[in-house]
């Protein structure tokens, strides 16, 4: 039996997609990850936890009580850092208000002043430097909604998903795509372990006939070639040659 907690925030946007992007690049500095959904249309429950309505003392006296805000952005900044082969010793996060500067009427009636949304933030570091920052905001009229991940690594990567990942829809998908792969395992598992295949192919599910044994020897050399700590060119070459000048 394996258990692992699936959906599109937490579980793919900020967390997983990183590290999925992280596996066409070199070592990642840094990562990015943004979400913006504006939640004048969303269900209650999104709402309500955007502290949409409130004045700002009972926002942050909600805030502080563990009422407001989203469930699991610190441990999807550390998922994320760990998918791109990043060192954590410190998760830090912040929730901040986002107050009406105008009354809004319809769809989601707030008057001028109180708190239309919010913005989450959390930002895992090592060593006093930042490597993650994950951006979230919930608010009424929020402008742009979008989903965006940039890599700060060799090639640099950046993506953005206009309009955003649609939230339940996705959610769904995610949870029936997770099965598969999850009935292959055992135990408590994350989301990154459903990037990784637990097996090498199945020779008969390929077009030519492989024998089983070439399948592992394969696969082997594709798990030391994606390896963290893999050697690199510079470490060849500086093995190689006593004095080297890149041009």
């Amino acid at each position: 039996v394996a258990v692992v907690g699936a959906g599109v925030n937490p579980g793919f946007v900020l967390d997983r997609l990183p590290a999925f992007l992280s596996q066409v690049t070199g070592p990642v500095r840094h990562v990015r990850a943004v979400r913006v959904v504006d939640t004048s249309r969303a269900r209650p429950a999104l709402v309500a936890k955007s502290g949409a309505g409130l004045d700002e003392e009972t926002f942050h006296a909600r805030a502080d009580a563990g009422e407001i805000g989203h469930v699991g952005l610190a441990e999807s900044a550390a998922l994320a850092a760990a998918g791109c082969g990043l060192e954590v010793d410190e998760v830090d996060e912040e929730i901040i208000p986002l107050v009406a500067e105008e009354e809004m009427r319809a769809p989601l009636a707030i008057p001028r002043g109180r708190v239309a949304g919010l913005q989450h933030l959390a930002r895992a570091y090592f060593e006093e430097r930042e490597i993650v920052r994950l951006e979230l905001t919930f608010a009424a009229g929020a402008s742009d909604p979008h989903d965006e991940v940039e890599l700060d690594a060799d090639p640099p990567v950046r993506i953005v998903i206009p309009g955003g990942l649609a939230g339940l829809a996705a959610t769904a998908n995610a949870v029936v795509n997770a099965a598969a792969p999850v009935v292959e395992r055992t135990g408590l598992i994350t989301v990154l372990d459903l990037l990784r295949p637990t097996s090498p192919p199945d020779p008969e599910t390929l077009p030519n006939v492989v024998e089983a044994r070439d399948l592992e020897r394969g696969w082997t050399t594709v798990e030391r070639a994606r390896h963290g700590e893999r050697p690199r060119a510079l470490h060849y070459i500086q093995a190689l040659a006593t004095d080297f000048f890149p041009l």
